[in-house]
């Protein structure tokens, strides 16, 4: 179990070793169903900070908005930490959540398009899939 904003989500012990890592660079690996979106979202939503920019990333833009998009924004939403209309899944998706963070999502597919916003932390889902350029060039975005 774990405590975000002031409610209780419950996850599996892999999962809550994962989300109270203090490493700077992690991953969390594991089989189909294992709960890898929904612990990267959680985690996400627990590390964002007020007025600070995060990015989340897919391999595809088909990925990004039929998985991970939905899945950050439904766990948003069931928390209460979105107003409706906060999360826009319209090119390009974004969601702003209530403590005033902002999280972009983006594809990998073309890495020279990661370049430009300073980061204050990144999601890859289903980072296996994507190029080492996308890897290479987000984390020269992570300024804080």
């Amino acid at each position: 179990m774990t405590t975000v904003i002031n409610k209780t989500v419950k996850v599996y012990d892999k999962q809550q070793q994962f989300l109270l890592s203090s490493a700077l660079l992690r991953a969390f690996v594991g089989g189909i169903g294992s709960g890898k979106s929904f612990v990267g979202s959680l985690d996400m939503i627990k590390r964002s900070k007020p007025g600070r920019l995060y990015l989340v990333t897919a391999p595809t833009y088909p990925m990004l908005s039929d998985a991970t998009f939905r899945s950050l924004t439904g766990l948003a939403q069931e928390l209460g930490i979105v107003a409706p209309g906060d999360a826009k899944q319209s090119p390009p998706p974004s969601i702003k959540l209530r403590n005033g963070a902002e999280v972009l999502f983006r594809s990998t597919d073309n890495p020279e398009m990661l370049r430009g916003p300073n980061l204050s932390g990144v999601w890859r889902d289903e980072a296996s899939l994507s190029k080492q350029e996308a890897f290479d060039i987000l984390l020269g975005r992570l300024r804080e």
